[in-house]
């Protein structure tokens, strides 16, 4: 007979509690064997902070228990004020005098905490999938974001408003003094490239820290055929659209913040805000696997978000014209781009 066991964690550590009951079992501590029970993670709550842990597993239990929804608020005064009831709760039973019925629900605004709305769509819970910000503590589901219902949550996750507060001190710098070379014939300038390189930054942000192993959204379809060990040709990448200038600030600029060096002296090094597994023990294998990451992932998806802004054109339409210059040979990608680069703007800017 199945037996049901209710889960408040991440769901990465559902192995280790598995192995738990397994031992439990084998001491003869439990009557039923691992694989009879069934583990249910359901969305919940997360406490800010170090010391609350104890009354949030109250907290669950209480609304678990009267079918009510894990995913409540709490801030420092009602954090308080529900250790406050468990406390004279306690206290009045050491002393045998009857206690009040303990509720740890409390009020904000004369309005109870089941009465909440969550994520953009201003919906209560309905039992769908959450994403919690870290930042606000915000609950959204990934589709109301424009995210795939099937990723696990990103590691960390920062709502849009969240990530660009938290991107905002990033800095955005011109390698070079002149103008660009031969601008006038590209469709992008370092100019007009920088303008929206925070833009870039963030995509490349949400890439970096997710943690799924299969998505629809085609921004992440790079980054996973790479965490599966497929390279993709990206010689001569955006060389018939960028200038040279644009195509160097880029990539620099994504190397100064997506890039940490082992050493001061070293080529090697790792992605720091990487969240998958996969990719952190690779990293730590090659050196070398990191850098080749931010030139073919990031900056390709870098280069495709900056052209659909500038030019207010489709992902798909963009890599289009981006991976026209791609070859073997890095000579015969900017021979090709010099050929076909005043082709490509004039297109472009007729279509757009």
């Amino acid at each position: 007979m199945k037996q049901s066991l209710v889960l408040i964690m991440l769901e990465g550590t559902i192995g280790p509690c598995c192995f738990f009951l397994k031992l439990r079992y084998d001491a003869g501590l439990e009557e039923v064997s691992a694989e009879n029970w069934t583990l249910n993670c359901p969305p919940c709550a997360r406490q800010s902070d170090g010391s609350s842990c104890g009354i949030y597993v109250l907290k669950f239990a209480e609304n678990w228990l009267n079918g009510k929804s894990l995913l409540f608020r709490w801030n420092q005064m009602e954090i308080f004020s529900a250790r406050k009831s468990l406390a004279i709760y306690m206290v009045s039973t050491a002393k045998n005098t009857e206690p009040s019925n303990i509720n740890m629900t409390t009020k904000t605004n004369d309005k109870t905490q089941e009465d909440e709305v969550f994520c953009v769509c201003k919906e209560a819970d309905n039992g769908k999938l959450y994403w919690q910000c870290i930042w606000c503590d915000e609950w959204f589901h990934p589709s109301c974001i424009k995210r795939d219902d099937v990723e696990s949550s990103p590691n960390p996750f920062y709502c849009d408003e969240c990530l660009d507060i938290n991107l905002r001190s990033w800095d955005v710098i011109n390698y070079f003094d002149d103008e660009d070379e031969d601008s006038e014939t590209f469709a992008i300038n370092s100019s007009a490239a920088l303008s929206k390189m925070k833009d870039a930054y963030k995509i490349c942000y949400k890439i970096t820290t997710s943690t799924a192993s299969k998505s629809k959204m085609e921004w992440l379809q790079s980054h996973l055929r790479f965490v599966d060990g497929k390279r993709i040709l990206c010689n001569g990448y955006g060389f018939g659209v960028f200038t040279q200038q644009a195509l160097f600030n880029v990539k620099r600029n994504l190397m100064k913040h997506f890039f940490e060096k082992k050493s001061c002296v070293s080529v090697q090094g790792t992605v720091p805000q990487m969240a998958n597994e996969k990719m952190i023990r690779a990293f730590q294998e090659d050196g070398y696997l990191a850098s080749e990451y931010v030139s073919n992932v990031l900056l390709e998806e870098a280069l495709k978000k900056i052209m659909q802004l500038v030019f207010g054109i489709s992902y798909k339409v963009s890599h289009g014209y981006l991976k026209i210059t791609v070859s073997n040979s890095m000579n015969r990608s900017v021979n090709k781009a010099l050929e076909i680069r005043e082709k490509i703007k004039a297109r472009i800017q007729r279509n757009k």
